[in-house]
């Protein structure tokens, strides 16, 4: 029987061992010791192969299993050689009825080792060794305890690829890293490196704001790197202001693809960012984070009108005549300004921000530029949201007026060469406010407004009701091409809504949606409260799931992840960002580990591009979030898409 507790502390020896640089004998020390203390076995042994194949015996916990294996490592006849051989996990009930090992079996006896499982130790296509668990009477390994075995020995194994061939994987992880982080049309950083820098700039600015005193708002900036393809480095500036993005975006490409052809239209796109970075400083980082979207990233910014005034250089920079294949054209960039007032803020929220007012701008006219909140978002939307705006929502409820979206969720597979398939595994609901003003409001921006406005039970029960409704329709209409299941978000006081579990069992039944498919994602801090812990375990109990978010995001805790009931584990964005980093690989490897040990789903979030995508496979994520595969999209957009995989 699987010891829990035992679990959690070797998942989090494990985990401070690879990040404390420890060498493959010492994780494979960890390993033998691990397995005997989760599963209450007398004894272990691991043995690792040479080049030649040929196996040896590098740890054993006790006197018995060091004596029986050192036999099998002399005679190379044994279960953890034909495991090695055949990379096969080999379960023996009873070593006194095999005749295959006959030197193996009889020292075995001697030292009163009746059965023995061994699970070959098999990376990048490779197996390393193998992992011998035996026990003192006869049988078999129960299936639970089977399936942590292999769990934990995929982890161990994962690890000691990572140790044993760190400077190499150092070196090539450096190639690597150069064509993940910059797309390869422009030569400009992808969409997480912006992100990552957009973080570490907040943060500059928050340590600065603290030191000088005046809170949020009045940060100290540095340089964030730059040159021609808007650098990845970073300083310790002492400039006095706060960030801001520019969203850009490029008028008419869609056009010149259609009319002129895609080459035509590569020509603009690096002509357009070629401009844009020409009339930036050196600090300054231009990213492409999307087809036609350019983001800026400003730093050391004192005022809204600076970060204008930089939007408008670039867009009177970009409006200089082009000339493409057979035609000369204008081009022209619609720009989107955010500050952030408050260096708290995440960047994804700062870019939806910059995103809004870049739309704001576009129905302006072509070649425009818009300032999204420029008083300052927190103040509006937080605490201090004004009563018109509140009352704007609550008459948006009333309409039916919200919009929901769909990101899919993907089950992609470990095998590199497979394309993921047009259904989706799951997908997750969010909702959208068009405001008359405002422009396309996130979801984040939406339950703020709620949060101020004691609406956040109405929104809830709101997106949970048009979701649902909505997966109905699909299923009448793709049938087996629609999402297998339907994840929403609940805040702590949605899940306190005492409404809300029956409420969610009548649209269910309405229609006809199985209550296991509709997954209720769920933060720990969410779960804080009593009433929302019970209103959890209510929809729970009528059927459907919980999925725990922000895993490894600086809430969750290996002991929440035991305790709440949850099917489905999301690993946070944060984590993602970070993957190509050895540290954040092995984290997320072992939260992968954890999860197949746990029999949970594992679902890593943020996936933007194809090296993360790659890596995720390789640490064995089969399913993923991300807008490498989708972004957020109407119902009818997913709707096309679904339905054009299914042709």
């Amino acid at each position: 029987m699987t010891d829990l507790d035992a679990l959690e502390r070797v998942l989090a020896t494990f985990t401070g061992a690879v990040l404390g640089e420890v060498d493959a004998h010492e994780v494979l020390r960890l390993l033998a010791e691990g397995v005997a203390e989760v599963l209450a076995l007398p004894a272990a042994g691991v043995l690792v192969a040479d080049e030649g194949g040929r196996l040896s015996v590098v740890h054993t916990t006790d006197p018995a299993s060091a004596d029986v294996e050192a036999v099998q490592a002399e005679q190379q006849s044994g279960p953890g050689v034909e495991a090695r051989a055949s990379g096969e996990v080999l379960d023996v009930g009873d070593l006194a009825a095999e005749g295959r090992w006959p030197a193996f079996m009889a020292r075995a006896a001697e030292r009163g080792l009746a059965a023995v499982t061994t699970v070959p130790l098999v990376a990048r296509g490779r197996t390393w060794g193998t992992l011998d668990v035996f026990r003192a009477e006869p049988g078999r390994l129960p299936g639970e305890d089977l399936a942590v075995l292999e769990g934990l020995a995929r982890l161990a194994t994962l690890w000691v690829v990572l140790a044993s061939d760190r400077d190499e994987a150092r070196t090539a992880r450096a190639e690597l890293a150069d064509h993940a982080m910059h797309d390869a049309l422009t030569g400009l950083p992808l969409r997480w490196v912006l992100l990552e820098l957009l973080e570490r700039a907040l943060a500059r600015a928050a340590r600065a704001g603290a030191r000088a005193g005046s809170g949020a708002g009045g940060g100290t900036s540095s340089a964030t790197g730059g040159g021609t393809g808007g650098g990845t480095g970073s300083g310790t500036g002492s400039g006095t202001g706060t960030v801001a993005l520019l969203f850009l975006d490029v008028d008419g490409l869609k056009y010149v693809n259609d009319v002129d052809g895609h080459a035509a239209g590569d020509a603009l796109l690096r002509a357009c960012a070629r401009r844009a970075r020409a009339r930036l400083r050196p600090p300054d980082v231009l990213a492409r984070i999307g087809g036609d979207e350019l983001v800026v990233l400003l730093e050391d910014v004192r005022s809204p009108a600076e970060a204008v005034a930089v939007a408008q250089r670039v867009v009177s920079a970009v409006a200089e005549p082009l000339v493409l294949p057979g035609r000369t054209v204008t081009p022209s960039v619609s720009v989107g300004v955010a500050v952030a007032d408050d260096p708290a803020v995440r960047p994804e929220t700062l870019l939806a921000r910059a995103d809004a007012a870049m739309y704001r701008a576009k129905r302006a006219g072509r070649g425009g530029v818009a300032v999204e909140d420029p008083e300052g978002y927190a103040r509006d939307l937080a605490a201090h949201a004004t009563p018109s705006l509140v009352a704007d929502l609550r008459a948006a409820l009333d309409a039916d007026a919200l919009e929901v979206h769909y990101q899919p969720v993907q089950d992609v597979g470990p095998d590199p060469s497979r394309a993921p398939t047009g259904a989706a595994w799951g997908v997750e609901a969010l909702v959208r406010w068009r405001h008359p003003v405002r422009g396309l409001l996130s979801g984040g921006q939406v339950l703020d407004v709620a949060g101020a406005g004691g609406l956040e039970r109405r929104l809830g029960r709101f997106v949970v009701a048009r979701a649902v409704a909505q997966l109905a329709d699909w299923d009448r209409g793709l049938g087996a091409r629609s999402p297998q299941r339907l994840f929403v978000n609940l805040s702590a006081a949605e899940l306190a809504d005492p409404a809300l579990p029956a409420t969610v069992r009548a649209l269910l039944d309405a229609g006809g949606v199985a209550p296991e498919r509709l997954l209720l994602d769920v933060t720990e801090g969410s779960l804080l409260g009593e009433e929302a812990e019970r209103g959890a375990r209510a929809l729970v109990a009528e059927g459907c799931g919980l999925s725990l978010d922000d895993l490894g995001g600086g809430w969750s805790s290996l002991r929440r992840v035991l305790d709440v009931p949850a099917r489905v584990l999301k690993v946070d964005r944060s984590l993602t960002r970070r993957l190509r980093r050895r540290e954040a690989a092995a984290v997320v490897g072992a939260l992968l580990e954890m999860g197949r040990a746990l029999g949970r789903d594992v679902v890593l979030e943020g996936v933007e591009d194809e090296a993360t995508l790659a890596v995720a496979r390789e640490l064995g994520c089969a399913h993923v979030q991300g807008f490498h595969l989708g972004a957020p999209q109407t119902a009818d957009e997913l709707s096309a898409r679904l339905g054009a995989a299914a042709r």
